[in-house]
């Protein structure tokens, strides 16, 4: 969910790495000639535990997301618009998969 306050949006949503990788796919698919924000590496399995390696992890994340929500290009794109704004989606395997990075906090403008 995305709380809008004045020019600035902050918000918590909960998403799966592969949530992430879908949306990454979407953008590229919708968006050729535009330069995009490179997707960090999936989270490593065997360390999915380890409490720095996660927070590590949900920070790339975090700066991938805002670095396309600071793009108007893309931020405006429905499937981006969908995955920053909509209900949070459970994964078919839950919050216990081992590629779950349970939320990520995004800051700046955004276009919701």
């Amino acid at each position: 969910m995305i709380h809008n306050t004045a020019q600035n949006a902050t918000g918590t949503t909960v998403r799966t790495f592969a949530q992430v990788q879908q949306l990454h796919q979407r953008i590229s698919d919708a968006v050729k000639a535009v330069l995009i924000p490179v997707l960090p590496e999936a989270p490593n399995t065997a360390m999915v535990r380890d409490k720095t390696h996660a927070e590590k992890k949900r920070r790339q994340v975090e700066r991938y997301l805002s670095r396309v929500a600071a793009r108007r290009e893309l931020r405006d794109l429905p499937d981006v618009i969908a995955f920053l704004t909509d209900q949070p989606v459970r994964a078919s395997r839950g919050c216990e998969s081992r590629h779950c990075i349970h939320a990520f906090r995004l800051t700046g403008r955004a276009a919701c």
